[in-house]
């Protein structure tokens, strides 16, 4: 993870060395990952394409339904 502040150090260089013709806007902060958005992270291992599919079928359905309630939301955001 990088802080806002490497970010923006980043956006200055990218800007500085001319590989962008400008400054790159910066998402607002509220749509960067803070740590508090990271709880449960474990790694899942899949032997085959078959299983990986029966997996996909069982996540919770209301995933799909949370993001058509804000349509004018440009990320959706998970509680």
């Amino acid at each position: 993870m990088f802080s806002s502040a490497q970010i923006e150090y980043i956006q200055y260089w990218l800007h500085a060395m001319k590989l962008t013709k400008e400054p790159i806007a910066l998402p607002s902060s509220e749509y960067l990952i803070q740590m508090s958005d990271l709880q449960h992270v474990s790694s899942v291992v899949y032997k085959s394409g078959q299983e990986f599919k029966k997996a996909q079928k069982v996540r919770p359905k209301s995933h799909g339904k949370e993001e058509k309630k804000t349509p004018s939301s440009p990320l959706p955001r998970s509680s």
